[in-house]
This record gives C-alpha cells, sequence and structure tokens, in this order.
C-alpha cells in the first residue's frame, strides 16, 4: 500500500526515508535551526533544511570540529621553546573544499558526494554556513543536555553533543 508523503512523492507505508533513517539529530527537522540556507520562500527553506544532503554537510562538518577541536586532536606548537604555545586555526578546517572532502567520508546512511557548488547552492556564504553548523551543534547539545532519556538506544545520539563538549 502507498500513500503520498510530505515531500509529494508516493512511497510505501512501511519504508522510511532517506531523512528518517539519518542518525539523531539529523532526522530532526532541522528548519528552525538552520537559518543561513540561500532560499526565498519559507517552504522552499523548509525542505532543503531537511533535505538529507544538506544533513551529510552537517555531518562532514561536525567531524572535522571533532578531529581539530575533540580529543586527540594533533595540536601544532606555534613557539617550539614554550610546550603551551598551540596554533589555533580558528575554524579555517572548515572550508567549502575541506567539508566537501569530508562528505566523501560519511558513514552510511549519509550522502557520500560532496562538492563546492553544492554547498555554495545551499548556503550563498561560507559564513552562513559556519553560522548554521555552530547553531546546530549548539541545538544538539542543548537537546542531549535537556532531555538524555530520549536519545538513549538511538543510533548516533550524542554524536554531536560528545564532540562538541570534549
Amino acid at each position: 500500500m502507498e500513500d503520498m508523503s510530505s515531500d509529494g512523492t508516493w512511497r510505501r507505508r512501511d519504508m522510511k526515508t532517506l531523512k528518517q533513517q539519518l542518525p539523531y539529530p539529523y532526522n530532526q527537522d532541522l528548519s528552525k535551526i538552520l537559518v543561513g540556507l540561500n532560499r526565498r520562500t519559507p517552504f522552499a527553506r523548509r525542505r532543503l533544511a531537511n533535505d538529507p544532503v544538506t544533513a551529510a554537510y552537517l555531518a562532514a562538518a561536525v567531524r572535522l570540529i571533532q578531529r581539530h577541536l575533540g580529543p586527540g586532536a594533533n595540536r601544532a606548537a606555534t613557539d617550539p621553546e614554550d610546550h603551551d604555545s598551540i596554533e589555533r586555526p580558528v575554524l579555517s578546517y572548515l572550508s567549502q573544499r575541506a567539508v566537501a572532502a569530508e562528505v566523501g567520508r560519511n558513514p552510511p546512511p549519509f550522502h557520500l558526494v560532496g562538492r563546492v557548488s553544492t554547498m555554495r547552492e545551499r548556503w550563498k556564504h561560507q559564513s552562513a554556513f559556519i553560522a548554521d553548523v555552530l547553531r546546530f551543534s549548539l541545538a544538539a547539545v542543548e537537546d542531549a543536555r535537556l532531555a538524555p532519556r530520549a536519545v538513549q538506544g538511538v543510533p548516533g545520539a550524542g554524536h554531536v553533543a560528545d564532540g562538541i563538549r570534549s
């Protein structure tokens, strides 16, 4: 038996959409969080915010943040004589090219093809992308703090929050 989904496509009742298959919090409605998307109408922004390809870019960016700021990050000394001096890249690792390349390392069921042109189509400016990634990450941390039991046993739960808190 088939039903029409909210995006206007026909699918079987027992089949999950790709968005529903994504781990928490990527499978949630992100339209209130991702406000920097390059669309004019609220409907188009909502649809793009909840697109699985958009989630793939967010997942890639979160992994880059975890890699560069999380525990075990490779921190280079800026002054070899001062062991407390470290290089602080200030989000330069979230360049469009780096994020697009990282999309190719996404785990299933995330999208695996990342292109700078696709990022630019979604976010007109890199600053809008970084602001959306930070908003998404902070919302995930807040959500995990407020409702930790709601995410227990959910595959990928805490993945964003753990990386940002560390």
